[in-house]
């Protein structure tokens, strides 16, 4: 089954991928959404934006030569020499050769014998200009290097005044230069060119004159770009000067009629007062410019953009923002409402409605009457469209009868692939959204959707939405352990499981006969974690302090595979803080079973040999002390252990970290290391075993210690009851003499108090 290795492999490497992006703390997961709404089939216009929020999202911040202004004015170029030249080709000569470069081309354009520039002997641009002896357009483009530093920014090295002084001489040789042009092509760049330095200089007043000045001395024909890029400047002269109506009709038709100045017309206009709007919307020549102006209002972030649908579609049924804008709003919809009630909540952060759940209920209501009117009206092109997003509201609404017949409906009649692809995979959107109970029909179903080989069920948001409803129906019928699997990895739940999460997965790992979602939990690649799930209840048992339960949980492990769960010997003494710290070479290590054995025998034997019974309960505080997260052998319990924990400690112990979702809980506990230790103190009454009873204070007092550091509300003072013992009634011992210089805590506290 191809759903075992993909499923649990792709958790992993989740995890691995986090790891190595995050290694420096605690972080919250990469936050996902459902999104299923694909527009691309019915789409028209690529030119506007399908994406959420503002359209800083449609347009993300991109290298230049991959902006839509690049792009087009090279293109546009490309036309107008009947696209011989290579785009590259004209990028070079337009955006990388500098103003000498170019001089030498116009030089070699005027002379029958000059070649090209070295730089751009294989240009097919260059070449074309030479032959054509195209001098007005290498003129332009010397002109518009020149002007280039004032238009890009400041040099840094000309003060204020002088680089005015340098602008208006350009705006002056620009003006002389038109009139004795002959193309109008190179005419209307020109005149881009200087009403733009006009703009840049702050001089609104002649950015309005020039414009009123050069546009007429151009034939309108000449079908171009640069009108709505001069249109720009003079609604950006305009808005300055204090006309806001004026420069918003301007900002809303480039917006309108020109991709590569949609977002710059978007950031720019403005409108802050109803009386400012008002005055625009009688200014407009035209329903569908009135109609753009409520798609730019609508495109606000903070819009209820279903009121601005409605006026588009009362104004102009056909505009193309009608479409976009109802795809963005799906989408806002869609990562709100769309499986609210299973989605995962550690993931699912991102909602693109900010809006309560009843809010979005109305909200989403108010939508889907506006598209049943849009439907049934038809006065839009593309009724597929409609209808499919109509089912889709009703989806989102958890209407599930009258979404499925209206994508069984279209899909009987459609010829498009994509268009059946996106019904087809609605309908199994839907059919997962109505189960009820994780049986193991739809144990069977899950694995057969998620075999498919259909590209919508390979798209990361299926597998999540799939497997977060399987998640909620295992949450619902009381099984933890396989609903966290279907979420995250078994690594990320060997940091802090609960007992009922691992017998859970026991139960099944226990089956014989398992369905393939079964296999693929608890057999990933084939192998069972069933003695993993052993090792870590055993382990469990021993935090409690059960030891007889984790031995006997221990021996339902096959003997043989022991050894894979470590070696250790808790037993021995380690007086440095050191748990990362090898064990002496000499140091016999047995695997768990046998060591817990061995503390079955030692706890005999300290209640049986009372009176000499010191070395025993001094081995035993070293066992209970070994294990935790001071000790060397703290892997017995803990299968994670991190030092920089005591930082996002929770009150319950258990500790924030960005790879676990369940938290890391580690083993703290020194209560029954230092009763052991204390014991071992009181029963070591002879002088031959002083030296084993100050060895039991210091340990007792390292038990100490390490408490005051783990409570989360610590006294002023430390509590230090046994490096006084240590110090009164031992300090002739060799161990005292040897662990004073050793400890610098207990060297501190002797120079202080004694």
């Amino acid at each position: 089954m191809k759903c075992i290795g993909r499923f649990w492999m792709s958790f992993v490497l989740l995890l691995v991928v986090e790891s190595a992006v995050f290694a420096c703390g605690p972080m919250r997961e990469i936050s996902y959404g459902y999104s299923f709404f694909n527009a691309s089939p019915f789409m028209d216009s690529k030119g506007y934006p399908r994406l959420m929020g503002s359209l800083r999202s449609a347009y993300q911040e991109v290298a230049f030569e991959k902006s839509p202004q690049f792009i087009d004015n090279v293109a546009e170029w490309k036309g107008r020499f009947c696209d011989h030249p290579t785009e590259a080709d004209i990028r070079q000569v337009i955006y990388v050769s500098g103003p000498s470069v170019l001089e030498e081309l116009r030089t070699a354009a005027k002379s029958k014998s000059i070649a090209v520039p070295m730089s751009l002997s294989s240009n097919s641009f260059a070449q074309q200009l030479a032959a054509s002896k195209c001098t007005e357009v290498i003129d332009y483009l010397i002109f518009a290097k020149r002007c280039e530093p004032f238009a890009v920014g400041s040099t840094g090295w000309q003060t204020n005044d002088r680089q005015a002084a340098a602008m208006y001489e350009l705006i002056e040789e620009g003006r002389k230069k038109i009139r004795k042009l002959e193309s109008h092509f190179v005419r209307l760049r020109y005149a881009y060119q200087v009403i733009r330095l006009a703009h840049y200089a702050g001089d609104y007043n002649l950015t309005l004159n020039l414009y009123e000045q050069l546009m007429p001395k151009i034939d309108p024909r000449v079908n171009s770009i640069i009108h709505y890029w001069i249109l720009g400047h003079k609604a950006g002269a305009l808005h300055r000067l204090g006309q806001t109506a004026e420069a918003a009709i301007l900002y809303a038709r480039i917006f309108k009629e020109c991709p590569s100045k949609r977002l710059s017309a978007f950031r720019s206009f403005s409108i802050r007062t109803n009386a400012e709007w008002e005055e625009a919307m009688l200014l407009c020549d035209s329903d569908s410019l009135r109609a753009t102006f409520h798609a730019i209002r609508a495109y606000n972030q903070q819009s209820k953009a279903v009121e601005e649908l409605e006026a588009i579609y009362k104004f102009h049924p056909s505009n193309q923002l009608l479409k976009t804008l109802t795809v963005r709003e799906i989408k806002k919809l869609e990562s709100k409402l769309l499986g609210a009630e299973f989605k995962n909540k550690n993931h699912n952060q991102r909602s693109h409605l900010k809006m309560n759940q009843r809010e979005a209920n109305d909200y989403l209501e108010r939508f889907r009457l506006l598209l049943e009117k849009i439907a049934a009206e038809g006065k839009t092109n593309n009724p597929e469209f409609w209808n499919i997003s109509l089912g889709y509201l009703h989806v989102l609404q958890n209407d599930y009868e009258p979404a499925k017949k209206i994508f069984r409906n279209i899909l009987e009649t459609t010829e498009n692939p994509n268009v059946k692809l996106q019904l087809e995979s609605f309908l199994t959107q839907v059919r997962i959204l109505e189960w009820r109970s994780a049986n193991e029909n739809v144990e069977y179903a899950v694995d057969k959707i998620y075999d498919d080989e259909e590209p919508i069920t390979k798209k990361r948001d299926f597998e999540k939405f799939l497997f977060d409803k399987l998640a909620f129906l295992y949450k619902k019928s009381d099984a933890p352990g396989r609903a966290y699997l279907c979420q995250n990895s078994y690594s990320s739940m060997t940091s802090n499981p609960s007992m009922k999460m691992i017998d859970d997965l026991l139960a099944i790992s226990n089956k014989i006969k398992k369905n393939p979602i079964e296999r693929s939990l608890v057999e990933p690649d084939g192998v069972s974690i069933k003695n993993d799930l052993l090792d870590l209840k055993a382990m469990m048992y021993l935090k409690e302090g059960n030891v007889e339960a984790a031995i006997e949980t221990f021996k339902k492990i096959p003997r043989l595979n022991w050894i894979d769960f470590g070696i250790f010997n808790p037993f021995e003494e380690r007086f440095r803080e050191c748990v990362h710290c090898p064990l002496r070479f000499e140091t016999d290590s047995l695997t768990k079973p046998l060591v817990l054995q061995k503390v079955l025998d030692l706890d005999y034997k300290s209640k049986s040999e009372v009176g000499q019974n010191s070395e025993y309960l001094y081995q035993l505080g070293l066992f209970w002390f070994n294990i935790t997260y001071f000790g060397h052998s703290w892997q017995m319990v803990d299968r994670y252990r991190s030092g920089s924990n005591w930082y996002y400690r929770n009150v319950d112990r258990v500790f924030t970290d960005w790879a676990f979702p369940l938290g890391n809980r580690e083993f703290h506990d020194l209560g029954k290391a230092q009763v052991y230790f204390e014991k071992a103190r009181q029963a070591a009454t002879s002088e031959d075993k002083k030296e084993l009873a100050a060895k039991a204070s210091y340990m007792a007092a390292r038990c100490e210690q390490n408490f005051f550091f783990t409570m989360p509300n610590k006294p002023e003072k430390r509590p230090r009851e046994y490096f006084k013992i240590l110090f009164q009634k031992y300090r002739d011992t060799e161990f005292f003499e040897d662990i004073e210089e050793e400890c610098k805590y207990l060297e501190y506290y002797v120079d202080k108090n004694f």
